[in-house]
């Protein structure tokens, strides 16, 4: 189970590991009072697991654009209002702080690349979609980490860091 935590807090995804540990370890423990037989095993403490797919949603907890002049000004009040679904069809749905939006990725082993992105047509100030767009236009890799799912392009200087929704 994940919380999403903005501003990078693992801390409290490890608390949250630890406390289910410590949950499983009590249920075992019941158990082997009804079936002793079970005394000898052991349960696996799962160390940082990382998501298995890209498939699922995802909400933006950090990223770094620095070295893009044209992409700094993408600074929203609150980074879970971005979000990603990937389904398993090549498509792609997601909110930002504004409209909601779709369209396809292409991915290829660890590259990504997105298709044109569609979106609802509400008017929000100071919203920060065009620049997510734009910034999610340039991204040509990713990468599933104990973290959540990074999406980046090396060579701009563009990473953005998902946990799962």
């Amino acid at each position: 189970m994940y919380y999403y935590a903005e501003k990078k807090n693992i801390s409290l995804l490890q608390e949250t590991s630890d406390k289910a540990q410590v949950f499983a370890q009590k249920t075992f423990n019941k158990l082997q009072e009804y079936h002793p037989e079970a005394k000898d095993k052991v349960i696996p403490r799962v160390e940082n697991a990382k998501p298995a797919s890209l498939v699922g949603e995802w909400v933006l907890s950090s990223f770094d654009l620095n070295k893009v002049k044209e992409l700094t000004s993408f600074a929203p009040k609150k980074l879970s209002d971005f979000s990603l679904h990937f389904d398993t069809e090549g498509q792609v749905s997601g909110t930002t702080d504004c409209n909601g939006f779709f369209g396809s990725y292409t991915k290829e082993g660890d590259s990504l690349q997105f298709g044109t992105l569609g979106s609802t047509m509400m008017y929000c100030s100071d919203s920060h979609e065009t620049v997510y767009h734009d910034i999610l236009s340039h991204i040509d890799h990713f990468e599933l980490t104990e973290s959540g799912l990074v999406l980046s392009n090396a060579e701009k200087g563009i990473r953005l860091l998902y946990t799962v929704k």
